[in-house]
Order: C-alpha cells, then sequence, then structure tokens
C-alpha cells in the first residue's frame, strides 16, 4: 500500500498536469487531481501506471477552491498527505526521504524540504534556478511553543516551504476542518492561513535537502488581476486598509488563531497584538511579492514603481529590468544550484532525480500537450 498522497489544485493548466503524471508514472503515490477548470481533463476518473493511482474530478463551479480542497480530502487513504502546486515538480527522492524521516521521529506531525525558484532558458536548454530563501542552508527544527513557532515561520518566511510539505494524514484532515471553518471572503492567502494552523498545531520539521522547483509559470489568478483597468487599486488596495481600518473578518480570524495559540501555550504568553501585526504584514506583501519572488532587492523595487504607479510597461522597464537581471540576479543550472546550496556531494538517488527533473523541464517547459496511458 502507498504511504502518501499527492493534492494538486489545478485550473485552467491541464498541460502541467499532464506533466505531474509523466514525472510520477510508478512511483508508489497516490495522486489526487482536484481540477476546477470550465472543461475536463480528457482523463478517466482514476487510473494506475505501476505503483502510481491517480484520482481525477472535476469541479468547476464559481469559488470551487475549497469545495475541490474538501472532496480532495475525503479521497486520503494514505499515512502522509503532501500539496503539489501544477506547475512546480516536488521531487521523488525528497518525498522519500522525508516519508523515512517521519515514520522514525513520530514527535513530529510536519516535514519539508528546500524549494527553489526556476525558469527555463529557451535558447539554451536549460533550468536555471534561484535561491529565495538567503543565508539558510541547514535543518531547522520548529518544535517550541505553538507561539515561537508561529512567528518564526512567519519572520523566516517559510509559508511556501511549509505549505509543500509532507503532513500526517490525521492532522491534515483537522486542518481542513479548521481552515474551512475559519474561512474569509476577504483574500487572505489561503497559503498563509494554512500555514498558521499547521504552526499551531504541530511540531515541523524543515530538512537540509532538495524537495521542489517552482517554475516560473503563467498564473490564472494573477494574470488576470495584472490584466485587469485597475491594477493599482486591485493590487494595493488593501495596504491602506491593513494600517487604518482593518477589515473585520481578518480580525476575527486572527483573533481566533491567536486564543489556539493561548490554549497550547497558557494565558498571557502570545501577545494576541505581535500575532497580528506579523500575520497582516506578511499578507500585506503578498500580491508585491508575486511579481518578485526570488528577486534582487533593486529588481523588486523597480517592478513595485511601476506597476503601484499603474505605468504602462514600454520599452524603459523592459530595458531596466534587462540589465538589474543581467547585474543581479545570477542563477545556476539547476543541478549545480543543489550542490552549492548544501556544498555538499548529492547522493546517487538524488542526482539521478534531479537529472530525471532538469530532463523532463527541459522537454516540456510548457508541460505535456498529449499523453496516452
Amino acid at each position: 500500500m502507498n504511504k502518501i498522497s499527492l493534492i494538486c489544485l489545478t485550473y485552467e493548466r491541464h498541460e502541467f498536469v499532464r506533466r505531474q503524471l509523466l514525472y510520477f508514472a510508478g512511483k508508489p503515490i497516490n495522486l489526487i487531481i482536484a481540477d476546477g477548470s470550465k472543461k475536463p481533463l480528457n482523463l478517466k476518473n482514476k487510473g494506475k501506471i505501476g505503483k502510481m493511482n491517480w484520482t481525477y474530478f472535476n469541479i468547476s463551479t464559481k469559488d470551487s477552491f475549497f469545495k475541490r480542497l474538501i472532496k480532495a480530502s475525503k479521497l486520503v487513504k494514505t499515512k502522509y498527505v503532501c500539496m503539489i502546486d501544477d506547475g512546480d515538480i516536488i521531487f521523488w527522492s525528497g518525498i522519500n526521504k522525508l516519508i523515512k524521516l517521519l515514520d522514525k521521529k513520530k514527535s513530529y506531525h510536519c516535514a519539508g524540504g528546500f524549494s527553489a525558484n526556476g525558469f527555463f532558458l529557451p535558447n539554451k536548454k536549460i533550468v536555471f534556478c534561484k535561491d529565495n530563501l538567503k543565508g539558510i542552508e541547514k535543518t531547522i527544527k520548529l518544535d517550541s511553543s505553538a507561539s515561537n513557532r508561529l512567528l518564526k515561520l512567519i519572520s523566516m518566511q517559510l509559508t511556501g516551504i511549509v505549505f509543500y510539505s509532507i503532513i500526517r494524514s490525521k492532522l491534515f484532515l483537522n486542518l481542513i476542518k479548521e481552515v474551512y471553518k475559519n474561512r474569509t471572503s476577504y483574500p487572505i492567502s489561503n497559503e498563509l492561513v494554512w500555514c498558521a494552523f499547521i504552526a499551531i498545531k504541530s511540531k515541523i520539521l524543515i530538512k537540509d535537502i532538495p524537495f521542489c522547483v517552482r517554475m516560473d509559470v503563467p498564473s490564472i489568478s494573477l494574470s488576470s488581476q495584472k490584466n485587469t483597468k485597475n491594477i493599482k487599486e486591485r493590487v494595493f488596495s488593501d495596504r491602506g486598509e491593513w494600517e487604518d481600518k482593518t477589515p473585520q473578518e481578518p480580525i476575527r480570524l486572527i483573533k481566533y488563531l491567536a486564543s489556539e495559540l493561548q490554549k497550547q501555550d497558557g494565558a498571557e504568553i502570545i501577545d494576541n497584538n505581535k500575532v497580528i501585526k506579523n500575520f497582516f504584514d506578511i499578507h500585506k506583501n503578498h500580491f508585491k511579492n508575486k511579481f518578485s519572488y526570488s528577486d534582487h532587492f533593486l529588481i523588486t523595487y523597480t517592478k513595485n514603481f511601476f506597476y503601484h504607479y499603474n505605468i504602462n510597461k514600454f520599452w524603459i522597464y523592459s530595458f531596466l529590468i534587462k540589465v538589474l537581471n543581467k547585474l543581479f540576479n545570477q542563477r545556476d543550472e539547476l543541478i549545480e544550484y543543489w550542490k552549492k546550496k548544501f556544498k555538499t556531494n548529492l547522493s546517487t538517488e538524488q542526482k539521478k532525480d534531479l537529472q530525471k527533473v532538469r530532463d523532463l523541464l527541459c522537454e516540456y517547459p510548457n508541460g505535456v500537450k498529449q499523453i496516452k496511458f
């Protein structure tokens, strides 16, 4: 019986879903594809390739995120669960290592590894990677009080790593209920809410291993925001609200989180205002960070300037970004990146796995158009 289920929430990116199927074919996992696209993927509801089992369903109603997540969670029959984005690749070598780690360390409920931001260079057919967590190279243990776990998680910008991590299924199912019960119509990032609950409920271990490459692919939701006429208002309008008149729904949610922390740590240990401020500060920068997740700060400021003042991106913008990228945005080839990051040789399993990932991304940078099973 397979030990882990991967839940892939996807929307209008079937090519990337096919690429996931191609990569995980034959591996001992259960892949659950929760599709919100208007037109369903031409794929059977259930299938098997070697040890890999897949389950596919489509819910295309408006705001189907939680409907798909809840249905996917009900399909989990394995010991562990991991969320996976359709455009990214989570390395099987990393998954396998973390499963063995959690099997051994019973006190930890959640384990993750390090990710890199990647992009494909067509003219050279090379996948480059860049570090988005400067100076973090060692194993990180978040096993002290719940309040300290949450604040450390946010201050170290580890939310993305924890969102794409391996979780014990029992905890995962409880998290789904808690997050759904405290969902908000105000656009707080689901990733941040999810990570807050994980930090409160579990001890977390982030192992110093290659785990994921988060590819620079078009974001459906973000592109729709970029194309709106009022981009400045859509993306940056919340900044003033957080400082002047914070909406009540997020206040209610964060107070709930703070009260949960108090239950875990005891009365008066956690300062509600500190939790709220840290959480809101992360949220304020959420969309801004989407534009330049791992850029040098000069590139970040340049992009923010053009978006913030709603300036059309004419030739001077392209020229400035090209020059800044050349000067500051140094990246390494995928396998060399991981060697440099941990200053050590990769294991044979990791080398083979990363080679397979690199070949797959080079061959199908925009996903797989057709696949037959």
